[in-house]
């Protein structure tokens, strides 16, 4: 529920080699995902609101296209004897990244590239907002996407007034310009906590990656960061980094940066 991707075995999930356990924890963590609001609206009998939220349809709609290009392309290269074995794994590391949580079930860096870099968006996408997930939200990518298309309309017709809407509502323009502030912000302090992981020296791909799973609070990464290997693999002075790193990423960039601006401290308006 806390999608914190802890386990009381050290070989982890993987360890049980039990899909009755890989379904449990799929379940939950794909609730513990959605917005709990959502669910405070159930106990209240307004159903129909679930169905509505344009924001959980995305996610499940994310979920689902993730699950399914994985499992053919699992099952295609050859990387699990059977499809049934493809969709297991599939949709248990989709989960596992799209939630944070970060659970593994196999060695996923042996996973075609294609499925390797799905698993990467997800875990840059993260869960929905007002859920426990980390990372940059479902809501975010969908109001900046909704923004890239009134730009194209704009485009066509200069003159026009276009708003960003979910569902029917629309989104005041303060949100809009604060999304957009915080994603040039998320992208600036990825970029930052990637050039001090690469002072180790160690591949790109494991550099970017570690840099992602920090940020997003997933604790998973590519390269030599797999399953076999931990964040043991950084210097001392790098670990205690991404420790400060992984706080900044849980509390959304702001609450944590702001005690480090003069503004702060001078009580300036």
């Amino acid at each position: 529920i806390s999608t914190s991707g802890l386990a009381s075995n050290p070989g982890g999930i993987a360890a049980y080699d039990s899909f009755y356990i890989e379904s449990i924890i799929t379940l939950f963590t794909f609730l513990a995902s959605v917005n709990f609001l959502l669910f405070y609206m159930v106990l209240q009998g307004k159903i129909k609101t679930i169905f509505k939220d344009t924001e959980l349809r995305t996610f499940i709609g994310i979920i689902f296209v993730a699950f399914v290009l994985n499992s053919v392309a699992l099952f295609a290269s050859g990387t699990y004897p059977s499809l049934a074995a493809s969709m297991r794994a599939s949709i248990f590391q989709t989960m596992a990244f799209s939630s944070t949580s970060g659970y593994y079930i196999g060695d996923y860096t042996l996973w075609p590239v294609f499925s390797q870099t799905i698993l990467f968006c997800l875990m840059i996408i993260g869960g929905c907002a007002a859920s426990t997930c980390g990372s940059f939200k479902v809501i975010r990518v969908i109001i900046l996407f909704k923004l890239v298309i009134r730009g194209f309309r704009k485009r066509l017709h200069p003159r026009s007034v276009v708003a960003v809407r979910i569902g029917n509502n629309v989104v005041p323009a303060d949100t809009v310009s604060s999304i957009t502030s915080f994603t040039m912000f998320y992208i600036t302090v990825y970029f930052i906590t990637a050039l001090v992981m690469s002072l180790d020296n160690l591949d790109m791909t494991t550099t970017l990656s570690a840099a992602a799973g920090i940020l997003s609070n997933t604790g998973l990464g590519f390269g030599e960061l797999g399953p076999a290997n931990s964040f043991s693999i950084f210097s001392p002075g790098v670990r205690l980094f991404s420790s400060f790193m992984m706080i900044v990423g849980r509390l959304e960039l702001y609450t944590i940066l702001l005690l480090f601006t003069p503004y702060f401290w001078t009580g300036e308006n």
